[in-house]
């Protein structure tokens, strides 16, 4: 029965005071992120939107936190891609790699296999020498066997025999 545009100000208002803490996005996120109501969700996903920019420490979790909401609260993809955007372009060093892949994941989701596979690819590319083996190994194996199954006249690359 909250006042959810009222709490959405409230956030901000303690986000101005100490965008530094993670106590407002905790709550925003894990109590008042609980709601089924959407147009009351909004207003929470507003916040932990911009709470998620910071690049400081792991600030965008909030974000990856608001991403899932948008996408498994309030079934709105578009939305969701459009913070998973904003999650992956983070500059914190600490941004994991399953943070940077959530685009990828949306829009294999709704049908956008080729731009997932070069979101994919081009992150594996330009990160191997710095990402965990597991990490490789899943990404080789997301490609592979979710998204190439799903083009058309496309030539699988060689990592993929390795995974058969």
């Amino acid at each position: 029965e909250y006042n959810y545009e009222h709490l959405k100000e409230w956030f901000f208002l303690e986000h101005s005071l100490d965008p530094h803490s993670d106590v407002v996005p905790l709550l925003a996120a894990y109590y008042f992120g609980a709601i089924s109501d959407k147009d009351k969700l909004s207003n929470v996903l507003d916040y932990l939107s911009i709470a998620g920019q910071s690049p400081e420490g792991e600030k965008w979790r909030w974000l990856g936190h608001a991403v899932y909401l948008a996408r498994h609260q309030m079934d709105d993809n578009e939305r969701a891609l459009k913070l998973a955007y904003l999650l992956s372009d983070n500059k914190s060093p600490d941004l994991a790699d399953w943070a940077k892949q959530m685009p990828a994941f949306i829009l294999q989701d709704q049908g956008d296999s080729d731009l997932a596979y070069k979101i994919m690819l081009n992150i594996l590319i330009s990160n191997v020498d710095t990402m965990h083996p597991n990490e490789i190994f899943f990404m080789k194996e997301y490609i592979c066997n979710t998204i190439i199954p799903t083009q058309t006249n496309v030539v699988p690359p060689n990592f993929c025999e390795e995974i058969e």
